[in-house]
């Protein structure tokens, strides 16, 4: 059993152009994160940014994946459930993605597979009945917020709209900062680690700041890593990231717990 926690924004293709043209609209994180080949030149201006958003957008649109083959890639992979989502960041990046509704509409095609994660704001006045609709109205089971995105201050009063009593999924374990993720999660009850957009096998090179979560994960920390393949940025199918995982130098209970276990309880699916 698989549950994938931070599948992929919703698939379709507008969420997927969208998702491209904002790699574009932050310089260098397409350069990151797109393969050789594909990799769009850093821009300087107005005109250059704009032609780049555009080709990034269509590339994006070409790549999403039908239903049939997203289908195929978690049935390949053993995927019982998949969390897909959108982010709003119009006020920081001044790209459109796609509605929250979106998001919903796709997931009740397969309600016992697919769970949506829901975009919001904190910038915008609704985002508090955004928030509120997304969650109770649409049946979203969260929000997504990125910091580095959206230009968010967590500490920032404005926060506390959005932040309340909440179960917080901090992604990519926080790195390079894993060590101190590591301390708030075991701080904090209410906090779990998800290693989206990493190779997992990378994990075990010395000094790539991954050994913090090995150890705390293989032992205190052990039910509270999750796994999201983020497979759009990683360029992996979801099977071969979770194979990654498998190959780990933990214990056999910790692989399914990182796998399925912890996230069924995040999630409510016990």
């Amino acid at each position: 059993m698989l549950i994938d926690v931070l599948s992929s924004v919703v698939p379709t293709p507008e969420a997927f152009g969208a998702a491209e043209a904002t790699l574009a609209r932050m310089r260098g994180y397409q350069q990151h994160f797109t393969s050789a080949g594909a990799k769009v030149p850093l821009v300087g201006d107005t005109s250059e940014l704009r032609a780049a958003i555009e080709s990034s957008d269509s590339r994006g649109r070409a790549a999403c994946p039908t239903q049939e083959q997203f289908d195929g890639m978690l049935d390949d992979a053993g995927v019982s459930t998949a969390v897909v989502y959108t982010e709003y960041y119009e006020t920081s990046l001044g790209i459109k993605t796609v509605s929250n509704d979106v998001v919903a509409d796709y997931v009740a095609r397969d309600p016992g597979r697919l769970l949506g994660l829901a975009g919001v704001d904190p910038w915008k006045d609704d985002a508090v009945s955004e928030t509120q609709r997304a969650l109770t109205e649409l049946g979203l089971r969260g929000i997504v917020l990125s910091p580095f995105k959206q230009r968010l201050d967590p500490s920032d009063a404005r926060m506390a709209r959005v932040f309340s009593n909440l179960k917080i999924v901090a992604l990519h374990c926080g790195w390079p900062w894993v060590e101190d993720m590591m301390m708030v999660a075991w701080r904090h009850a209410n906090i779990y680690l998800d290693i989206s957009a990493h190779r997992p096998k990378h994990m075990t090179i010395p000094d790539s700041g991954w050994s913090p979560l090995l150890y705390w994960g293989n032992r205190m920390l052990s039910n509270r890593v999750v796994f999201g393949s983020t497979w759009t940025l990683i360029g992996m199918s979801i099977k071969d990231l979770a194979d990654e995982v498998r190959g780990l130098p933990l214990k056999d209970e910790v692989i399914e717990r990182w796998l399925h276990g912890n996230a069924e309880r995040l999630l409510g699916l016990g």
